[in-house]
Order: structure tokens, then sequence, then C-alpha cells
């Protein structure tokens, strides 16, 4: 018996079908019982698909058993086998209580040795029992493949009463018409169950044969494909499910038929009426005794709403995206607007500084051009992010000198730390090599925004600059730059949303300290348009520190 691919309550059905069909003949041979033996021993080869099967007899007196050999399959294995061997594998393990599957290396350890001295493959015992007495034993050696224990003692268990009966000479016709007349009855009650099953169910369920012709749909499948069931009885399934893109699901098709191992495809089908419905298709082959696919049994589940509720979520996604970008696009073009004209009022405000002003006026004046140049820093925030949310920034590589970009930001910042009492430093690590290939302005905008922001946010105690590496390789380094500042710090409530367009720790904060709260998402949209990463780590009043990574080529000369 070949039932490779099949699942356990499939392997389990299966069996219970050729346990019926072996009962039958049984009752057939019933006025033979000296045939019965071979012909059980037989038929007990092909159920647990083994390559030999012993049948044993066990007679108890007192404390002493004594085992016969009844019969075997094929009967030249008894010139094959040494009958000593198997008394002695018989009094090892004739007293076991269940079905027990054995392996060279697995089981009782005598079992297992003479298993694998022998060469013989798993074997699976069947304990014969007749009032609770054991009267046999029957092996099945060279198994093609591993069993289920448990389903076959549960499958098995009519069949080895009827071995038992036929080892004790207690073959009585009526007797066993009784037994295989209950079995029918439960194999009866398990398939009304199982229609019963299957027309409750709100999920579609079909049989079909080999070639893929209806032979069973159940009331949910009728409702989900439309199709009534006296119009779909002995055609193709995938004819009647009437697939929109019916290439692609026949190729789907074609490729199980030529395995044979498992269908499950999504797809849109078209009903009567003209509706159409999107399903989820599942199908499993059924194998015969000879491993021959005899048929299908499958399930085609209505997943319209499912489908409906993701293609709405992807369209509402694509026109949220086309909108953010049409907005980001207005915005760098009202930038731009908005600085020219700004920019001709601050070259009228410089015009007038050359004049001759009363004190007052140069006040005026000298507010006039903070102010302008506070404007004119916050249109540039939001021109930098809308044109990196437009992906119009285009990176510019260069040879930069790392050390140099280091030491001139230093002396930009060092007056502004020195006018509030601040300490500022850098470092450079001494293993950067002295050249690298990068875009330098990015990066410098970067170390502008986080320098500004510590001298901003920092009141007593000093800035940091370092320049690390995080590896070098012939080509490739790198860098990990950190500012860490001894300012007001963060909350750990607010660190996750820093990053955000517009985010600030706290609205006071853009009265006492200016800004916009787009200094740090721009940051992190030019890092990540580098292909690095940045972070923070701070403790409210005790200081930040920020970090970023940026990978850069290392150029020769």
């Amino acid at each position: 018996m070949n039932i490779n691919h099949q699942t356990s309550q499939q392997k389990k059905q299966a069996i219970q079908f050729m346990v019926m069909d072996i009962l039958e003949n049984v009752l057939q041979q019933a006025e033979h019982p000296g045939k019965l033996a071979d012909y059980l021993t037989c038929q007990m080869r092909e159920v647990l698909g083994g390559k030999k099967v012993v049948l044993m007899e066990c007679i108890s007196t007192g404390d002493n058993t004594k085992f016969n050999l009844i019969s075997a399959c094929p009967e030249r294995i008894l010139k094959d086998v040494d009958c000593p061997e198997l008394y002695q594998l018989a009094e090892l393990s004739g007293r076991e209580k269940q079905v027990a599957l054995w392996g060279p290396h697995w089981g009782p350890d005598q079992v297992s040795q003479l298993l694998a001295a022998k060469k013989w493959n798993h074997t699976i015992l069947l304990p014969l029992t007749f009032n609770e007495q054991q009267v046999g034993v029957l092996f099945v050696f060279e198994l093609y493949e591993l069993h289920n224990v448990d389903i076959l003692q549960s499958t098995l268990q009519t069949l080895m009463r009827v071995i038992a009966l036929v080892l004790k000479n207690s073959f009585q016709y009526d007797n066993l018409e009784k037994i295989i007349a209950a079995r029918t009855r439960q194999i009866g009650e398990s398939e009304r169950r199982f229609r019963t099953l299957a027309e409750a169910s709100p999920t579609g369920i079909f049989r079909t044969d080999a070639l893929g012709n209806m032979l069973y749909v159940n009331d949910a499948w009728s409702r989900i494909t439309g199709c009534g069931r006296e119009t779909v009885f002995g055609k193709n399934w995938l004819t009647m499910l009437k697939p929109v893109d019916s290439q692609y699901v026949q190729s789907l098709w074609d490729a199980f038929m030529a395995d044979q191992t498992y269908f499950r495809a999504p797809f849109q089908i078209t009903q009567p009426k003209g509706l159409s419905a999107w399903v989820i298709g599942h199908v499993l082959p059924e194998y015969n005794d000879e491993g021959t696919m005899t048929g299908c049994v499958g399930t085609v589940t209505d997943i319209t709403n499912q489908k409906e509720h993701e293609m709405a979520l992807h369209e509402a996604k694509e026109k949220a995206e086309m909108a953010n970008l049409e907005k980001a696009q207005f915005l760098a073009n009202m930038s731009h607007e908005t600085r020219t004209p700004l920019n001709g009022l601050m070259g009228m405000i410089q015009l007038l500084e050359l004049t001759e002003l009363t004190m007052e006026q140069e006040e005026y004046v000298r507010l006039s051009k903070k102010s302008c140049d506070s404007l004119l820093a916050i249109i540039g925030d939001i021109l930098q992010y809308s044109t990196i949310e437009a992906q119009k920034v285009k990176l510019n590589n260069s040879v930069l000198s790392i050390q140099e970009l280091a030491g001139e930001l230093y002396g930009l910042f060092k007056p502004a730390a020195m006018e509030k009492g601040l300490q500022l430093n850098y470092h450079v690590a001494p293993d950067i090599p002295s050249q690298l290939v990068g875009d330098a302005f990015r990066l410098r905008q970067v170390m502008t925004n986080l320098l500004g922001n510590a001298i901003k946010f920092t009141q007593q105690g000093g800035i940091s600059l370092k320049v690390e590496t995080g590896g070098v390789t012939d080509d490739d380094i790198e860098l990990r730059i950190s500012v860490k500042d001894t300012g007001i710090g963060i909350p750990d409530g607010d660190i996750p949303r820093l990053f955000d367009r517009f985010y600030q720790v706290d609205s006071s904060h853009t009265r006492a300290y200016g800004g916009t709260g787009l200094g740090l998402a721009i940051s992190k949209g030019l890092v990540e348009m580098m292909g690095g990463s940045i972070k923070v780590e701070s403790r409210q009043g005790a200081g930040s520190c920020f970090s970023f990574t940026c990978p850069m080529k290392v150029a020769y000369d």
C-alpha cells in the first residue's frame, strides 16, 4: 500500500476502507478457515506496506510460552529467515500490549540489536489477543514507510480480532458477521458525519475524479460559485469556477497534477449572472492501494470581502502618497517663491545700513535684519524638507577630508560656544583615512544641525564632536559621528517621535529657543539618503548624545 502524500486522517480512512474489503472477503472464505491464516497474512502485508510478514501462534502453559510459525508472506521468506531468530524475536517482544514500531536503532535493546544484525528495516508488531489472553503475534518487516502507531491501533483492531479468532480455531461465521456488520455501521456513521459536517460548513467542499471532474459539492460551494449541484456533476471543477485569469490558474493546476502534492491559489471567478467573487482554493489528491491518484478533495473559500478591503487600502495608500508628494512639491515651489522677495528685502535692509541713521533707526534695522534671517532660515528648512520628501535631493559625491571638515565646524561654532560660556572640543580617530569620497555638503549640513542644536539647548558644561570608524576595508569605511552635550536632555516619552517632522519636545521650547521642528527630520532624511542611520541617547536634565553612521569610499591618489 502506498499512502505517501496523505495526511494522518487520509491514511486512517484509506486503511479503514482496505480493512472493509478484507473483511468482506473473509466472509466469503468462512467455510475454509485453514486458508484464512495465509490470506490474512498476505493482506496485512498490503495494508501496512511491508516486504515480509510472519504470523506466529503463542501457546502458554503455566509459566512457559511457546511460539509456532503459522504463516508467512511471501512463503519463500521462510527459506531466507532463520526460524530460531524469529522465535527469539517473538519471545523478546511478543508480550507487548499495544501495537509497536521498532527499528534497527530504537526499541528494546535486544530487539534493536537483532534487527540491526539481520539488516531488517523498520518492523511493526501486532499483538493478537483472545479473551484478554495473547494468542499470537504478527510481524511486518521492512516497511516501505513509517506509520502512525495510534492510527494502526484504532483502525486494525477488528482485523486483529479476526486473526486471533482464526488462531484459536474459534472462527464462527455468525460471530464474524456480527463483527463485520458492526464495523460497517461504524464506517457508515463516519461517512454520515462527514456529510453532515460538509453541509454545515460555510466553506465550499468538493470531490473530483482523477481528471478533476466533479463527484460531490456541498451547499456552500453552490452558494459561493452560483452554480446549482445538478449542473456541475461530471464537469471539470476549474471550468465551473470560471477563473478570470484562467491561464494562471490552469498553470497552477497543471503543476499540481504533475507533482500530485498540494494545490493552493487565490483567484477571481465569474458567477453565472456576470458577478465576480474572489476565492481561495485548496486541493489534496486521493490515492488507491497501488498509490495511483484516483481523485481529489478540495475546498473553496469566499475571500471577496477581504480582497475588497485590501484593494481599498491599497488605493487609499496610493492616493495618500500622491497627495503627500503633491504637497511636498507645492511647499518646495512656495518656499522658493517666498525666498526670492525676501532676499530682495534683505538687500534693501543692507543698503539702508549704509545710510546715516539715528540710534533708534539702527536698532530698527538690526531687528529687521534679525527677523529676516530667522524667516530665511525657516523657509530654508521647509524648502529642504519638502525637497527631500519630493525625492528631488541628489547626492554629489566628491573627495573630502573629514579632518578638515571637523576642524572647520569647530572654528564656526567656537564663538557661539564661548559666548555662552561652554566648552567645545572635537576628536577625529587617527585610523580614518585622510581622503574619502562622499557628499561633503550634506555631511556638513547634518553635523551643523546637530552642533547648532547642542549649543542652543545647553546652558552650562560643554559639547564634544567625535568622528570614529566602525570598520575599514580596502575600499569602504563606515564613519560614526556623534555630538554629545550637557544640555537639558529629552524625556523618554518624547524620544520615539523626536525625528518626526514639526515635532518639538515642548511647545514652550519654540518660544524659548526658536526653530521649526524640522531640523532633526531633515538630518534623518539626509543620513538615510547617504546610506546611514541616526539615533539619540538622552536623559532629561543630563544631556543628550546624537550619533549617526555614514558609509563612504576610501579615495586613493
